[in-house]
This record gives C-alpha cells, structure tokens and sequence, in this order.
C-alpha cells in the first residue's frame, strides 16, 4: 500500500514521471487534472472560464480526496493545488510527497505552447512563472518529503531516487531499488 503525491510548478514532470514511477511499482497513475475534467466533462481552461479559479480549485479539492481514497496511487496534481490549505493537509495523508522542480528556463520552455492551462496572469510567460513560483515554492516546501529537480535526471534515473526514498518494501521492486 503506497500512496506517492507529486507537486511542482506545470512543466516540471509531474505526469511524466507519475505515469513511468507508477508503472514500475504497478499502482493506479492518477492525474488529478485529467480527474476534474473527466468528472467536470470539460477543459480546465473551460472550468476556469465558467467557473472561475475558485470553482476550478474546488474541484481540485474534490479530485485529490478521491485520489487520496486509493490504496496505492502515484497522484500528479496540478501546479496550483498546494494554495489551498486543505490541499496541503489531504496530501499528508499519503506515503511520500515529492516536489519536482526544475530551473525557471527550462519550466518555461517545457510549456510554451501549452494550450491546455489557461494563463495564470496578464504577464509574459516568463515573468507569469517566476511570480507565480514566488509564491508557492514555500508552499511546495512545506509538504515536501522530498525534492527532486527533473532538469537533471532522466525518468529513469528520477523514478530510481523516488524509489530508494519509499519507505515501504512492499512498493519497492528490484533492480530499481538498488
């Protein structure tokens, strides 16, 4: 039974390494974004329109509590899910959470393009992430059990350090562990 929740910045590789770290451990991959939209039957850019970041975080909320309901999970969630408190203290109910970063650089090239969020703000998309990284990299922070930066590993070589960071043997399978 483990429950791994991955938090970080959009474009950091959250699902990424969600869906290869759930594979070797053979446990559910859910990425709460897909969840809200699965349950919402629309884009995340078209909750925001109708519903306002508000009724988009409610939802996050929602979608973690039913993630969280999981035995064994690797959950990605999105960039903004930690500004909720309750987020914060529903995501501790898990084994391990791990704040994937990576340089700013990199986070904005990894998302340039990406029609799929809506703009945070009215700023140019580089200045948009490192305010907005501003304020939530504390919050990243403080539910981290471990921070892991995505610029510098391969998925491979990043699902291996979540991995020896597991705590339970059961969710652990060689040669990955070594």
């Amino acid at each position: 039974m483990t429950k791994i929740v991955l938090v970080g910045y959009r474009g950091s590789g959250k699902t990424t390494l969600g869906k290869h770290l759930a594979s070797h451990l053979n446990i559910p991959f859910v990425d709460t974004d897909h969840l809200i939209e699965s349950k919402a039957g629309m884009s995340i850019p078209e909750i925001f329109q109708k519903e306002g970041e508000e009724g988009f975080r409610l939802r996050e909320t929602m979608a973690l509590k039913e993630a969280l309901l999981l035995n064994s999970a690797v959950i990605a969630t999105g960039g903004g899910i930690v500004l909720r408190p309750e987020n914060r203290i529903l995501m501790r109910k898990s084994d391990l959470i791990v704040y994937l970063v990576a340089p700013l650089s990199v986070l904005v090239e990894r998302i340039r393009g990406d029609d799929h969020r809506p703009p945070l703000t009215s700023l140019p998309l580089e200045e948009e992430v490192m305010t907005t990284l501003k304020q939530r990299i504390p919050l990243y922070e403080e539910v981290a059990d471990i921070i892991l930066d995505t610029s510098r590993y391969s998925v491979e070589e990043a699902t291996r350090e979540i991995l020896k960071k597991v705590k339970k043997e059961e969710a652990c399978s060689e040669p990955l562990c070594s």
